[in-house]
């Protein structure tokens, strides 16, 4: 499990400290506008078949999670659509992923939804599980 708030660049996101996916409180990722991302970094993806997130909604607003490589608008390594059947609580979202070898992976977000803005987020996001089948 990686804390989002590891990460290496932020774009249209805020970090700020409230009560996480496991009750305890620590700095999680505010999204505030479409195509928002978070650069994770260089990570090793051999093996990995699927990135997990814990997400919470504060309202029914679908978007989209894009893993992309090399930069926001890079190669598609995975993609997921998330519509959350439940808001104010904390659920999961797994993106599978088709890629192997060491990338600079990007998370994207993306959504249609109109008037998201500091006031009104998208999503918040806790972790991010690096899965193997």
């Amino acid at each position: 499990r990686v804390p989002v708030a590891s990460a290496v660049s932020l774009r249209n996101i805020g970090l700020g400290t409230n009560k996480g996916a496991d009750g305890t409180s620590h700095l999680l990722a505010t999204v505030y506008a479409d195509t928002s991302h978070l650069n994770m970094g260089r990570l090793d993806l051999t093996g990995v078949s699927r990135v997990t997130f814990e997400l919470f909604s504060p309202a029914n607003y679908p978007f989209t999670i894009e893993l992309r490589d090399g930069s926001p608008t890079g190669r598609v390594l995975g993609s997921a659509d998330v519509r959350p059947a439940a808001t104010e609580q904390w659920y999961t979202q797994s993106v599978p992923v088709s890629a192997s070898g060491e990338r600079a992976l990007y998370v994207v977000i993306r959504t249609a939804q109109q008037g998201i803005g500091q006031f009104n987020h998208l999503v918040t996001i806790d972790g991010v599980r690096f899965e193997r089948p």
